[in-house]
């Protein structure tokens, strides 16, 4: 599955229970992928598909996390790992990362899992996943 079309799946979902905007944005590098406003508040969506056993991010995601980060935010990153749908905080993810190269940290896919807010086999469970957005 192409990040694109999980990234789909999931505003296809969400819809209905708010106001989404897919953001690709070229003046701000590594801004997540979805900003979705529900409850009166913004939550900030990044979408991944891992590549083997590994969730990759681009140096500028880090960066735009850690500058969040310092005015107390923080977002979630939904991984389709397999077959599983991976529910995590951006800050966990940042604290699990593994540096290759020079610019490209990634996060192991069952550190990821164990760092989980939780986990979703087929089919997603959309309910909790708006409950998760509700509450972020």
């Amino acid at each position: 599955m192409k990040e694109s079309s999980f990234s789909q799946q999931i505003r296809t979902h969400l819809t209905k229970h708010g106001h989404w905007t897919r953001v690709e944005n070229v003046c701000v590098s590594g801004m997540p992928d979805i900003n979705m406003f529900i409850n009166g508040r913004d939550v900030w969506i990044e979408t991944k598909i891992s590549k083997g056993n590994r969730i990759i991010f681009e140096q500028s995601q880090n960066t735009w996390h850690l500058k969040r980060a310092r005015w107390g935010g923080d977002h979630i990153v939904l991984t389709r790992h397999k077959d599983t749908t991976i529910v995590s905080a951006m800050s966990a993810m940042v604290k699990a990362f593994v540096w290759y190269g020079t610019h490209k940290p990634y996060v192991a896919a069952q550190d990821a899992i164990r760092d989980a807010l939780w986990t979703s086999e087929k089919p997603m469970d959309w309910d909790r996943l708006l409950s998760t957005v509700k509450s972020f």
